[in-house]
């Protein structure tokens, strides 16, 4: 039997108790409730700028020491080692797989 999905708004109290704004169209069984608050959070008066301060202020507190520009350059570099070695297999398959290109014209005689 395929679940039936019925949204229902309502309000949850202290002691945890879910009070529905209307009775759900669903015959009487168990059923799986997902809440979130339909109040959307108070707005801060933090900008970027501020978030960005704290988490740094956070990190150097614990401890955190980011990678250095030689760090960064050297894994920037083999990333772009890992794509030329990808790009240069899948050159290596696509000479190779038949009815391609590179195959069409070298029967053509322009390759």
């Amino acid at each position: 039997m395929k679940p039936i999905e019925v949204v229902v708004e309502g309000a949850l109290t202290e002691d945890g108790q879910l009070i529905l704004d209307e009775k759900p169209d669903l015959p009487a069984g168990r059923v799986r409730v997902r809440l979130w608050s339909a109040e959307r959070p108070a707005e801060s008066d933090e900008t970027m700028w501020d978030v960005l301060d704290r988490i740094h202020t956070d990190q150097r507190a614990r401890g955190y020491r980011g990678r250095s520009l030689a760090e960064a350059v050297t894994e920037v570099r083999a990333l772009r080692d890992e794509w030329d070695e990808r790009e240069a297999a899948l050159e290596e398959f696509r000479s190779r797989a038949p009815g391609t290109h590179a195959e069409a014209a070298s029967e053509a005689g322009t390759a």
